[in-house]
């Protein structure tokens, strides 16, 4: 019976982790998708790496902290420095 509590009580609290990356994501996507790549930097700070594509995109890459959990965030420009798409990771913390 305890085996059977503590599964249901791992798959709530993985499924509130899932459900609060979405939700960093979205907060992301929404702030920073169709905007310039200054507009993240002006948000995040220095960018801690920077690869340019083939066709003249970027893949700008940030590391932050959020109540002191490290939050890494990525993001892909087109040529004009417009973002559209993230990726994002780190410590829980740093989910919404």
């Amino acid at each position: 019976m305890a085996t059977k509590v503590k599964f249901i009580l791992l798959a709530c609290i993985f499924l509130a982790s899932c459900a609060n990356w979405e939700g960093r994501k979205a907060m992301m996507g929404k702030q920073f998708y169709g905007k310039h790549v200054d507009e993240a930097i002006r948000y995040l700070g220095v960018p801690t790496g920077r690869i340019f594509t083939s066709d003249g995109g970027q893949v700008i890459e940030f590391v932050s902290f959020s109540k002191g959990y490290r939050c890494e965030d990525q993001f892909t420009a087109n040529p004009q420095g417009i973002i559209s798409s993230s990726r994002h990771g780190g410590l829980n913390g740093c989910a919404i």
